[in-house]
């Protein structure tokens, strides 16, 4: 395969609606052949098992009855060529395998007469005998989509409770392919090894608590252009963000990079606004006015000198400058009493492009206001209240929640948490996989606004901007836990920012 293309592939994630449809045309049109397949996926999954735990001579598979149960087959006869010692358990009756599955359960019938000592097979109810070594998990792969049969989930309950390290063959069982639900019980994957394509479970719901490291491998696939295009979530990474953030012109001023505008700090929040011009101003942003309530004028002693501050106690008093201002940040600190309330209203009716973060979502779900030219920038609770749902609904399905979000108000969406997407319109959502628990802390949301308005500022697209600013603002936050994740703070991941923008 075409290596751009294939790097291409490794950053996209489909669903298995779309994985069995490019599956069909494959084996349909491109004249590819099912079990050849077969075998490159249990032989990347064979070396991963190898190089991961060296020392493990006994190997336990599960198997199914489908491809995944056929994966598992090719890892057993490779794992008895090299001196393993394989337990093969057959959870459905053998007789029903059918296609390449069957094909599989063939070849290593034939590899059992030669090697009757490396391999000793099992059905269903022996699974109790699972006591050493490793657990290799080829039971369902990503056509799963019902609750599993009682039977089914009193063994993955049994297994998750051996403390034996579990691999997982694709996805791991009990997991639905699309939204990472539990379907009733679901095996505690330590790996999971996946082919072709990389599925929405691992990055959605409970399927990325389940899935642990992820190994995956195009296994050589030919690709199209149009199926890239056509995927369900869009991985950023350091790539991403440096085909935006390219070298300054020598002739470079400060009027290039965008005067930002942040409006909030009320009363008793002036930290807030400040977090947030900080981070500006370490993205890259050529100029930053905070707009603050007036009562924060004798509090703040020693603020960044960068810091063009401003204390207002009427919104009109700044009517003169806004036109100078090209984004404007509403929201870090703001309060939700007629002060804040007074801002909004002004602020909203401008042209320029804007940031709403905290508390400026109140007042956009309050006046039910819809604009494209905005980014939202919720966590699960904010997002919760914008859909007038729980957090719980809100992360129970975060593709949909940030579709909703995105239909119901239009602009760009960052729907922030673990494995943080950015969405707009119809297109693709983005994901950022960087980030840390140790994020989880107050002004950590400011200091993303902050960013974001940065690369707004700088002349990327709302969209752009903002998923630039995700990935930056989660690799921050992981340079800043190296000394640990508990007790990290907002300023410690503006401390970081300098060095992942350049």
């Amino acid at each position: 395969m075409n290596n751009n293309i294939s790097l291409s592939l490794a950053k996209k994630v489909f669903s298995s609606h779309k994985i069995k449809s490019y599956e069909n045309t494959l084996f349909n049109t491109l004249d590819c052949e099912g079990y050849s397949l077969m075998e490159k996926a249990g032989k990347f999954a064979f070396q991963e098992i190898l190089k991961n735990f060296p020392n493990e001579k006994n190997w336990n598979i599960l198997c199914g009855l489908g491809n995944n149960a056929g994966d598992g087959m090719i890892i057993a006869r490779l794992a008895i060529e090299k001196d393993m010692k394989v337990s093969i358990f057959f959870l459905f009756p053998v007789d029903l395998f059918k296609g390449n599955a069957l094909k599989a359960y063939k070849d290593l019938k034939k590899v059992q007469y030669k090697h009757r000592d490396k391999l000793i097979i099992y059905q269903k109810n022996d699974y109790e005998k699972i006591n050493q070594g490793i657990i290799i998990d080829a039971i369902f792969g990503i056509g799963l989509n019902r609750e599993i049969n009682p039977s089914i989930q009193e063994i993955i309950n049994t297994l998750n409770n051996k403390d034996l390290s579990i691999i997982s063959l694709d996805i791991p069982s009990g997991i639905n392919p699309d939204d990472g639900r539990v379907m009733g019980q679901a095996l505690n994957a330590e790996m999971t090894i996946t082919f072709m394509f990389k599925k929405l479970c691992f990055f959605l719901g409970e399927g990325a608590n389940y899935s642990g490291v992820i190994k995956y491998s195009d296994l050589g696939l030919p690709h199209r252009n149009e199926f890239l295009d056509n995927c369900d979530l869009n991985i950023i990474d350091r790539d991403y963000v440096f085909n935006f953030l390219q070298r300054r012109s020598l002739s470079s001023h400060k009027g290039d990079f965008g005067h930002i505008g942040i409006f909030g700090s009320g009363k008793g929040m002036h930290g807030a606004s400040l977090l947030a011009g900080e981070a500006a101003l370490r993205s890259g942003a050529g100029k930053v006015s905070i707009f603050m309530h007036s009562s924060h004028r004798e509090l703040i002693d020693n603020p960044r000198s960068e810091l063009i501050l401003n204390f207002i106690d009427n919104i009109l008093e700044v009517e003169s400058i806004m036109n100078n201002l090209d984004v404007l940040v509403l929201g870090p600190g703001l309060g939700k009493d007629k002060w804040a309330s007074d801002i909004f209203d002004f602020i909203i009716k401008y042209p320029q492009p804007k940031v709403i973060d905290a508390d400026g979502l109140v007042f956009v779900k309050a006046k039910n206001l819809k604009q494209d030219n905005w980014v939202l920038t919720p966590h699960p609770g904010e997002a919760g209240e914008l859909l007038n749902t729980s957090s719980k609904n809100i992360q129970e399905n975060r593709q949909l929640s940030l579709k909703k979000i995105s239909n119901k108000f239009g602009g760009v969406i960052i729907l922030k948490g673990h494995n943080t997407m950015i969405g707009h319109d119809e297109n693709p959502p983005n994901i950022c996989l960087k980030g840390n628990p140790g994020m989880a802390t107050a002004g950590s949301g400011d200091v993303l606004a902050g960013i974001v308005s940065a690369m707004i500022g700088q002349g990327l697209s709302l969209f752009e901007a903002s998923s630039v600013a995700v990935e930056i603002h989660a690799k921050a936050g992981d340079l800043a836990s190296k000394d640990g994740e508990r007790g990290l703070l907002a300023g410690d991941i503006i401390d970081e920012i300098r060095g992942c923008v350049n």
